[in-house]
């Protein structure tokens, strides 16, 4: 599948003057928007507790699989078990509600072995925990 287009800054610009003038309870701040939908870019969410960041994270994952990358192309990390939990969560949720198969169901081995990976010390090689573990490791 090629990928779709990202959204110029003029679009982005326009979501967030729609965001800012709509009846929503809950709006996207501007720079909840920029994150979302930025083009091609790595980005760094840093924010204080219940700013919304793991909202930002979820979206822009959707966002990026809805415009043809692969699951496999991400790389997704978060500093606690509490915060990769309700991402993946929120993933599952949202992903169920979009379309009728689970778009994380292909992914658990990732999250375990991203969560070994973390759990490894620097100077200890890691290694699968299960054999059926299938991970993208570059050299």
């Amino acid at each position: 599948m090629k990928p779709i287009s990202f959204l110029t800054e003029e679009e982005i610009q326009k979501l967030q003057e729609a965001e800012a003038s709509s009846n929503k309870e809950q709006k996207k701040t501007a720079e909840q928007i920029e994150a979302i939908y930025t083009a091609g870019q790595n980005i760094l969410v840093s924010a204080s507790a219940g700013s919304g960041k793991t909202f930002v994270m979820a979206e822009r994952i959707l966002d990026q699989l809805a415009r043809g990358v692969e699951i496999s192309q991400l790389f997704i990390s978060t500093f606690t078990v509490k915060a990769a939990t309700e991402l993946k969560e929120r993933l599952e949720k949202k992903s169920a509600n979009k379309s009728k198969k689970p778009m994380m169901s292909i992914s658990n081995n990732t999250w375990d072995a991203s969560w070994q990976i973390c759990q490894t010390r620097p100077s200890e090689p890691w290694t699968p925990s299960h054999k059926n573990s299938s991970v993208n490791m570059a050299t």
